[in-house]
């Protein structure tokens, strides 16, 4: 090859390059395919439903959406049922050590590309996962295990980890005064979808098998790829209109312009931060633990299996009707007010809970978890951007989930460590209840400077 062939070769490299920039550039703007603030309505409201189909793709990447395969990926993978459960915590654990950086990421590149991302992670996992009864066939046991590792890593982070955060975040940025009904709605919502998710995917595996069913499950959330391209946009501001208000925003052209709040370091040196993530570590390390060993749990309360499976309902129930009062009040009272209660009620679950196993009425556990739920709810959508702004709160977000899911890798063998060393779960629950006794006594010592984070500084 000549030196004048080889140099018109690089110019043409170079002139693709500078095209495939331009094309991405171009596919990324606010205002293509569309303008959100041609649209009719406030686009809120289209992200709010663009949230709720992140929640519905999220659900092969959930435990509830999950578990209607498990048995068969026992039976088809040659593993018992410890090894399955230890594989699919290392996997939670590794995909929730990642969130921090999902956050970043998205505050860095825009919810739009974060959730063809996220659907892409989701959807290799479902493949993966696919090809067990193969790699069964052709890995020993360890190599098999590593490999669902990786499997469940990818599903954990694409569904139930960075799709979630990307809902909560949009909600978040979207809406300031609406804030708390939407998030309430959402919350509710999300509680009727987990509860429905096994019966309508159990049809779907009797009839397709385990295997084309999460192959079916890899291709509709590649579908809603597309969707999420199109129509989900990072913000208001950068898309010319001003927050709930169809009117164009000072300085839409900037990518965040308008939005305020503290980067991530900030944050993480308050007590506020640590108080929201602690209380809603707790809350999910509790619901993880007893839902893990619901039927045990049950037998330790003197209920026979029947009984014991429906156990939850009330507390399910109370959560989803209170929790959009709740929410709604979250976006106006002060946040400390919101704290202290929760951690009065969940609290007062797991003192309930311990009580049952002594001959007690359950009603004190429904009553606790059940109001817990409900002030649990509006944490990551109403609390966090109150306290802390809109700016940085994908970063923000992703520590929190962090913190969420490594309470959800640890709950079931938590509880099951309490159980071993006794006839129930009672030692578990007392830490818990010691915990939120111990987070109580922190947010009336510092009721004031978290009101004030809450009131003053990111009244939107």
């Amino acid at each position: 090859m000549t030196a004048r062939q080889d140099g018109r070769n690089t110019g043409t490299l170079a002139r693709l390059a500078w095209a495939g920039r331009a094309c991405t550039a171009r596919a990324l703007r606010p205002d293509w395919p569309f303008s959100p603030a041609a649209f009719p309505i406030y686009y809120g409201w289209v992200i709010a439903g663009l949230a709720c189909l992140m929640l519905l793709a999220s659900i092969p990447g959930q435990t509830a959406g999950f578990a209607v395969f498990t048995e068969s990926i026992v039976m088809d993978s040659g593993l018992n049922r410890m090894s399955l459960s230890t594989a699919y915590a290392l996997g939670t654990a590794i995909s929730a050590l990642a969130l921090p950086r999902a956050g970043s990421l998205s505050d860095r590149i825009g919810a739009r590309l974060a959730a063809v991302l996220a659907v892409l992670a989701l959807a290799l996992g479902l493949v993966l996962l696919s090809t067990v009864p193969m790699l069964n066939a052709a890995l020993p046991p360890s190599a098999l295990i590593a490999a669902l590792v990786v499997a469940f890593s990818l599903t954990r982070f694409g569904g139930a980890g960075w799709l979630m955060l990307l809902a909560s975040t949009l909600i978040g940025r979207w809406f300031g005064r609406r804030r708390g009904i939407v998030s309430g709605l959402f919350s509710a919502l999300t509680s009727v979808i987990f509860a429905a998710s096994p019966a309508v995917l159990l049809p779907l595996v009797q009839q397709q098998g385990w295997r084309n069913s999460l192959l079916l499950l890899a291709l509709g959330i590649l579908a809603v790829a597309g969707l999420f391209w199109a129509f989900v946009r990072n913000a208001p501001e950068a898309c010319g209109l001003a927050l709930e208000d169809a009117t164009p925003a000072t300085g839409a052209d900037q990518p965040n312009p308008g939005m305020r709040g503290l980067e991530r370091n900030a944050v993480l040196k308050t007590a506020t931060f640590w108080l929201i993530g602690c209380g809603g570590a707790l809350y999910v390390l509790v619901m993880t633990g007893l839902s893990f060993h619901l039927i045990d749990v049950g037998a330790t309360l003197g209920l026979a299996p029947g009984p014991s499976t429906a156990l939850f309902i009330p507390v399910a129930i109370t959560s989803t009707v209170g929790g959009i009062g709740v929410s709604v009040l979250a976006a106006r009272l002060p946040i400390a007010l919101t704290l202290g209660f929760f951690f009065v009620a969940i609290g007062l679950g797991t003192i309930g809970t311990a009580l049952g196993a002594y001959g007690y009425s359950p009603v004190w556990m429904i009553a606790g978890l059940g109001l817990a739920g409900a002030t649990f709810s509006p944490f990551s959508m109403v609390l966090l951007p109150r306290a802390f702004g809109r700016l940085h709160l994908g970063a923000i977000q992703g520590t929190y989930f962090l913190l969420i899911a490594l309470a959800s890798a640890l709950a079931p063998p938590a509880f099951a460590l309490a159980r071993r060393m006794g006839t129930n779960y009672n030692p578990v629950l007392l830490v818990c209840s010691a915990l939120a006794a111990f987070c109580l006594a922190i947010v009336i010592a510092l009721r004031y400077r978290i009101n004030r984070r809450g009131q003053a500084t990111y009244p939107t």
